[in-house]
């Protein structure tokens, strides 16, 4: 399949711009989160802070949340090689991202600089439902979320995602020979590869608009929904009533972790153990810069059933 054929978004939406922050409904209850064993939707894109947020918040709750992450495109007239900000542009969107580091919890990381450029995440979208698909849309959500706001990598540039992707698409259960043999994910269009794939992100984008009102982030659940600045309180509430545990030692005194890392040799991410520190800085919840430290890269149950 040569690329993603979806209903364009309503006109006068501002893809020129950084993606759009959050937007809260008056009566929607501050407090509210999932309740314990019921499922919850996630919607999300690549390119907003808010949601890079919204994710380690979600990984901090534990795989038995059982948040079920759908990435979409809320920028779809961007030029497919994305839109570098100006001066103003690259400005307003270190404020926002000003604004919502004052909402850091313990163990959540954001740039201390804001990327330089708004990609087009339909790649990025596309690689991420394939991984959906293979069992894997965990490590890819979070590799793809730190690939562009730690990395500042091009998420829109599809011979970037086939390099980033291989290793965890690889390591998933597709049944697709490009994917299985390959960890070919995303088409040189940037489109995905399976059927499966493209009618995933066709289904999370009418999902989406019709329960969020074209607004991420946003967490449905119960047969209500939360945008904005609700979602990271009702991810809040429901990480803190995960029992927490320390870490296993990795050597050297770090936390156990393990992500996605380059390997020379195949030109792909691959699994490590150990701490893994990215070369650029972050802003920790104390305020403090410091290295950013991988989200763990492991399969968490976010797949497709």
């Amino acid at each position: 399949m040569s690329g993603t054929l979806l209903d364009p978004l309503p006109a006068g939406h501002p893809a020129q711009q950084p993606a759009p922050g959050p937007r809260q409904s008056p009566d929607q209850d501050q407090d509210q989160a999932p309740a314990p064993g019921r499922p919850a939707t996630l919607y999300g894109c690549f390119s907003c802070a808010w949601c890079y947020l919204a994710s380690q918040r979600s990984d901090l709750a534990g795989p038995a949340a059982g948040y079920d992450w759908r990435m979409v495109v809320p920028s779809r007239h961007l030029p497919v090689t994305g839109v570098r900000f100006d001066a103003a542009g690259h400005q307003h969107l270190q404020d926002e991202l000003t604004t919502i580091r004052a909402l850091l919890q313990p163990g959540e990381v954001l740039p201390a600089d804001a990327p330089g450029f708004l990609p087009n995440t339909g790649p990025a979208v596309a690689g991420y439902a394939e991984a959906y698909g293979a069992g894997v849309a965990g490590p890819v959500r979070r590799l793809l979320f730190d690939a562009y706001w730690t990395g500042g990598a091009d998420i829109g540039n599809a011979e970037v995602l086939r390099r980033l992707l291989a290793g965890p698409i690889r390591a998933g259960h597709s049944t697709s020979w490009p994917l299985r043999d390959s960890g070919y994910a995303v088409s040189l269009a940037g489109g995905p590869i399976t059927t499966e794939a493209y009618h995933h992100i066709r289904d999370w984008h009418t999902d989406w608009q019709l329960a969020a009102e074209s607004t991420v982030p946003a967490l449905v659940a119960g047969g209500s929904t939360i945008t904005g600045t609700g979602v990271l309180v009702a991810l809040g509430s429901a990480a803190r009533r995960r029992p927490l545990a320390a870490p296993a030692p990795a050597a050297g005194g770090g936390p156990g972790r393990a992500h996605w890392v380059p390997d020379a040799n195949q030109d792909s991410f691959l699994p490590t153990d150990g701490p893994v520190y990215e070369g650029t800085g972050s802003i920790s919840a104390t305020g403090q810069a410091r290295p950013t430290l991988a989200e763990p890269g492991r399969p968490d149950g976010e797949v497709a059933t």
